[in-house]
């Protein structure tokens, strides 16, 4: 027994089993990724999961919830600006019709319900 020791060590330590769960839960983390300047409307259509870096003073306007519950919007204060993300017609961001970020940097996930956007 003490000769396979060794060995069954170094498998353990070898064992591909790190990588595969890695991949194991949600089966779609990617990303679309969009780099803004200017006010820009996010549609359903650009990904179940968006990541916007936005640089300037501007609006990042959602799209509708209903028939999007699960996807994600990112927005990053990828430079300098206030960046204003304003939800569609009269739907809500936690209980508010527009968030702000201000600082460089920051960042903000919001995730759809179907009936409205939550912060995460």
């Amino acid at each position: 027994m003490r000769r396979w020791l060794p060995l069954l060590l170094i498998l353990s330590l070898t064992s591909p089993a790190v990588a595969q769960d890695v991949k194991r839960g949600p089966t779609n983390y990617s990303y679309t990724i969009l780099s803004k300047s200017a006010t820009y409307t996010v549609v359903d259509t650009d990904g179940q999961n968006v990541l916007v870096l936005a640089s300037n003073t501007i609006t990042i306007n959602l799209y509708a919830v209903s028939g999007n519950a699960g996807k994600t919007v990112t927005v990053k204060n990828a430079g300098a600006g206030t960046i204003t993300i304003d939800a569609n017609s009269t739907e809500t961001i936690d209980g508010a019709l527009t968030q702000t970020i201000s600082a460089a940097n920051q960042s903000l996930t919001l995730v759809c319900t179907g009936s409205a956007w939550v912060l995460i």
